[in-house]
């Protein structure tokens, strides 16, 4: 093998159980060391629920356009392209308008992601809607004894994946352009089954409502459990890398997405990536974040030790302030300190938490002479917190979870995390976070940068203080009416190597809170400033055409 070849996999997986592919593909650029060289995982394999044009895997749940966004976002910024699998074999007229898997097809259309075809119609569909894809042809139109019609699609499509049964048949491999096609290496079917159509057939059945999910023979494959599967078809690392050398193939499929639980999945994925020496750290590392993105239950004394600096800017807000306190106050996590900065407020404010602080002497008092506005209210309880994380918390707002902290604070030190978000509530609107998502370096600036643009708001995260002190992070005083969020948010997110959205908790936000009041022309300058610094800062870090594209278009 030279050192300009290597093998290119496709990976089966990562749009639905995407946890196992997110976690491998970050264990490979946290752990490169422990892999097989000579290795690229090129693409990924699947589908999302709900789409009829899916086929191959029944896939279950729900997911809103931003979720998937964000996922297929994960593996295109890393040069990971996503591969639809709309194979569904029993699609009509009808079914190729279906306006949620158009709009599928138009939000994900680039160079970098393909469609995995097997109905003729829906092909051409797609070819004229969205040329951008790359077009795959099926290994589920079952193409057995016609040889010739595998060699001529080779012309036809981008990729063709080729019939396992041919995988060691290198001298009818020696006939196809290396570059066309893709060997599925680990079918689990056997070979030749006569019964692989009709199991394509019920998925699609199944993905239609045609037929019940628990109505489905071959779940488990009777013939696979009564025979496992020749060794024919199945191919070892090594045994890639010969057929990569004697005829020039490359791209393999690694098929994952029936792999009944996730121990399997780890056991395939370790068989072909990872290097015998490092599996037992491997396995180690993957077992540990599965467990925390399962939200395994929390022992609370693991983490009692971390203290949580909550700074509390107070402004007019008598009417809220006492919500705001007990819900701080009723956290399981009892390791805070909070500081309670009063602006100067003209209200009875100080009465309320003077009462507060008699009791509980965690609470610790910061008083303006005159006022100075948010920004520097947050600047001067952030000076003098002592905690390992600080969360900034508006006087007028609540915490709606007792577990909020202890939550946040896992997530936090488990993936040793710079900012944890969470979701948010007000009276118009619930932000909502499905499934936990990691953001990773400056690989992820899109989806970070994307992130902040979203909600900026610094009080649905939990900052590590160690961070905010490394690169002097705080408030710009210089907005006084708006904007402060924005920009505080944006330069953390920028710096940040690690980011955890956790779902599930949620802070009670007030969009008419005082600190918030302001008139329109005085709000208007403001954010209008806040905007123009952080063009500047995207301009001298050298991604302002990505700030352009992410913010800009959306004012």
């Amino acid at each position: 093998m030279t050192t300009e070849q290597k093998l290119k996999f496709s990976l089966g997986g990562g749009l639905t159980d995407n946890y196992v592919i997110q976690l491998f593909i970050l264990g490979r650029e946290e752990h490169p060391e422990w892999f097989y060289p000579g290795i690229e995982i090129e693409s990924i394999f699947d589908s999302f629920p709900g789409l009829v044009w899916n086929g191959g895997r029944l896939v279950e749940g729900s997911l809103t356009m931003d979720d998937a966004m964000a996922r297929v976002e994960f593996f295109n910024s890393r040069n990971i392209g996503v591969n639809f699998t709309f194979t569904n074999c029993l699609l009509t007229e009808e079914h190729i308008d279906d306006p949620l898997c158009n709009a599928v097809l138009q939000n994900f259309a680039n160079p970098l992601n393909g469609v995995v075809v097997y109905d003729p119609r829906l092909e051409a569909h797609i070819r004229t809607a969205c040329p951008q894809y790359k077009i795959i042809s099926s290994v589920s139109k079952c193409i057995y004894d016609r040889r010739e019609r595998l060699i001529a699609d080779t012309e036809k499509y981008d990729l063709v994946v080729i019939p396992p049964e041919f995988n060691r048949d290198l001298a009818f491999l020696r006939l196809f352009p290396p570059e066309k096609v893709e060997l599925l290496v680990n079918e689990g079917c056997p070979p030749y089954c006569k019964e692989r159509m009709q199991h394509y057939i019920v998925t699609s059945q199944m993905v239609l409502g045609l037929r019940a999910i628990e109505d489905n023979p071959y779940n488990p494959c009777k013939k696979v459990m009564r025979k496992p599967p020749a060794g024919k078809m199945v191919l070892t690392i090594t045994e890639l890398f010969e057929i990569l050398a004697a005829t020039g193939i490359s791209h393999m499929k690694f098929n994952n997405r029936g792999n009944p639980s996730v121990e399997r999945s780890l056991q395939e994925i370790i068989k072909y990536f990872v290097l015998p020496r490092h599996s037992l750290a491997f396995n180690s590392f993957m077992q540990d974040k599965i467990r925390q993105l399962r939200g395994d239950k929390i022992n609370a004394a693991d983490y009692a030790v971390f203290k949580i600096s909550v700074i509390v800017p107070v402004y007019n807000t008598e009417k809220y302030l006492a919500a705001c306190l007990d819900s701080v106050l009723a956290q399981t996590h009892q390791n805070l300190e909070i500081i309670i900065v009063d602006d100067n407020s003209p209200d009875n404010a100080q009465e309320i938490y003077n009462k507060y602080a008699r009791y509980d002497k965690r609470i610790k008092i910061i008083k303006h002479l005159h006022n100075k506005k948010l920004s520097a209210s947050r600047n001067s309880g952030l000076r003098q917190a002592s905690g390992d994380y600080v969360h900034f918390l508006d006087s007028d707002d609540y915490i709606m979870d007792a577990d909020y902290y202890k939550i946040m604070l896992k997530y936090a030190v488990d993936y040793n995390a710079e900012l944890v978000r969470s979701g948010f509530y007000n009276e118009r609107t619930t932000h909502r976070l499905d499934g936990v998502w990691l953001l990773g370096s400056l690989r992820d600036l899109s989806r970070k940068l994307t992130l902040v643009e979203e909600a900026p708001y610094c009080w649905c995260f939990l900052f590590k203080r160690e961070f905010l002190q490394k690169y002097n992070l705080e408030f710009d005083i210089s907005l006084l009416c708006g904007g402060e969020d924005l920009i505080f948010s944006f330069e953390a997110a920028y710096y940040a190597n690690q980011i955890v959205l956790v779902p599930n908790v949620k802070v009670f936000y007030r969009k008419d809170g005082a600190f918030r009041k302001s008139n329109n022309e005085q709000r208007i300058y403001s954010e209008n400033l806040a905007h123009r610094k952080i063009s500047e800062f995207a301009e001298r870090h050298k991604f302002q055409d990505l700030f352009r594209r992410i913010f800009e278009t959306n004012r």
